[in-house]
């Protein structure tokens, strides 16, 4: 746990210096993600908000490398950060959501690379969509096996505790309950 916190620090630092090109501001920009409790809490916890850390750091740098001409991402690094997105909705299923999110936002990038010939945006989208897509088949084929059902939310029953039908009592408690 410790090391995906330590690799998702590094990944934090190095976007903030890709975003503004100033070490000050990169260190400033690490230590007010890596001091905040959260981020200290779960680097030492087992969850899965540790590794997630990692994958959502490194889909930002991706984002970042792939609006920077100087060093654009490669077709391997697409292809790893895929990788961990693909991974992300195994660890829990809020996390599909980041997956999905960061997902798009990387397809759109890459389509709307415009130095780049069209064969080769395709052949880079190709690159990036190849493990999520393989893993999203995998992820709906375990809930359909397990649940008899693709449908995520299966475990979670039919009121899962972020249904609105908890909101009243919720704020009953909130306000009321010394």
């Amino acid at each position: 746990m410790l090391l995906f916190a330590a690799l998702a620090g590094g990944r934090i630092w190095n976007a903030g210096w890709r975003a503004t090109r100033s070490i000050p501001a990169a260190w400033f920009a690490w230590a007010a993600i890596a001091g905040s409790v959260t981020f200290l809490v779960q680097s030492v916890t087992v969850f899965p908000d540790g590794p997630a850390m990692l994958a959502v750091a490194a889909s930002v740098l991706v984002l970042l490398a792939l609006t920077d001409r100087e060093s654009p991402a490669s077709n391997l690094r697409l292809a790893g950060i895929s990788v961990l997105l693909g991974a992300l909705p195994w660890l829990h299923t809020r996390f599909a959501i980041l997956s999905a999110g960061f997902g798009l936002l990387i397809a759109w990038a890459i389509v709307r690379e415009s130095p780049e010939p069209v064969p080769q945006r395709k052949q880079r989208l190709a690159w990036f969509l190849a493990a999520p897509i393989v893993s999203a088949i995998a992820w709906s084929a375990y809930f359909q096996i397990i649940y008899g059902t693709p449908n995520p939310a299966a475990p979670y029953g039919r009121r899962p505790e972020t249904s609105w039908a908890f909101v009243p009592g919720g704020l009953a408690g909130l306000l009321f309950d010394q």
